[in-house]
């Protein structure tokens, strides 16, 4: 099991494969084109040696996501993918994150390594954070005694025709009374999808889903009522709330949500079931190494245009 600093994490996770151990990761497994390199190398040869490479990945598990996933797949409420433009892409996220934040009433304290990018990562351009002590190893990037990290990004790309645009920016703190925040749209023939964690919301993500214009309004509620009575089955707690202008809450109490941390058994599960009974999907190996290819990637061009 690997977590922790990303400089050397896929040198690690290479070796671990060499060695002839499974690996459980935690993300990223890969933080620039020489580590994506080696990381399709640790898979091809795990996949020889018959081992298991998993990246730690919590959020499938969150039950809005699955929820959303759901819906996602069912054509008579979603209907199919649009293929959207640059400029309006059919799949937009963006999350706003803060260095300095306070998490359960104290002051959340990051290693100094955090702030390195050949340590830690980086994103796609920069943003400014203000530091009073620098370990040796960040004063490349202070300038004007402010410590210059290279966390914000943003990311067009296509898959199979599919625009896709995701942005992420580090503020140093929140402003008062906010928070982290979020956005995603992925937009169907038929309808929308909008998950939205903001100050408006109490900063907790709501799911929503908005029919298309064109749609009959009394024939898309009904199919809803339909989809969300068939997701009762496993979800019980879920129900549906209407928002105004075509627009519907999918409704998915507090008390039924698990909390991040809990996640990590999901992972931990999911990863020990794969390993006893061998039947890790193909399209697990596949997804990630097409991941961490469009990051690093990104990253390496982003380089280029500098």
């Amino acid at each position: 099991v690997l977590a922790g600093n990303n400089q050397k994490k896929t040198k690690y996770i290479l070796e671990a494969i060499k060695a002839g151990y499974h690996v459980l990761s935690d993300k990223p497994l890969a933080i620039n084109r020489q580590d994506f390199d080696l990381l399709a190398t640790a898979y091809q040869l795990a996949q020889k040696k018959g081992l298991l490479l998993y990246d730690l990945m919590t959020e499938r598990y969150d039950i809005l996501n699955i929820i959303e996933r759901e819906l996602l797949h069912t054509p008579e409420i979603f209907g199919e993918l649009l293929q959207g433009s640059l400029t309006e892409p059919t799949v937009s996220m963006e999350s706003v994150h803060h260095f300095f934040k306070t998490v359960s009433g104290k002051p959340l304290t990051r290693p100094a390594w955090y702030y390195d990018v050949a340590q830690q990562g980086e994103g796609i351009a920069d943003v400014t954070t203000h530091l009073i002590d620098f370990p040796s190893y960040l004063n490349k990037y202070v300038k004007d005694n402010v410590l210059e990290v290279l966390a914000n990004g943003t990311l067009h790309y296509t898959v199979k025709g599919i625009h896709v645009n995701m942005k992420v920016t580090w503020n140093y703190t929140p402003p008062k009374g906010g928070g982290d925040t979020f956005t995603s749209i992925k937009k169907g023939s038929k309808a929308t999808l909008k998950t939205i964690q903001d100050k408006e919301s109490g900063f907790v993500k709501q799911l929503y889903i908005q029919k298309s214009p064109d749609m009959d309004s009394a024939g898309f509620e009904d199919q809803l009522q339909k989809t969300i009575q068939r997701l009762q089955a496993k979800s019980p707690f879920l129900f549906i709330k209407d928002m105004g202008n075509g627009t519907y809450l999918i409704d998915i109490p507090q008390e039924n949500r698990s909390g991040h941390e809990a996640h990590f058994s999901k992972v931990a599960e999911s990863f020990l079931t794969y390993l006893h009974d061998k039947n890790m999907p193909q399209w697990e190996n596949e997804n990630t190494i097409s991941k961490y290819y469009i990051t690093t990637t990104a990253v390496e061009l982003a380089k280029k245009e500098k």
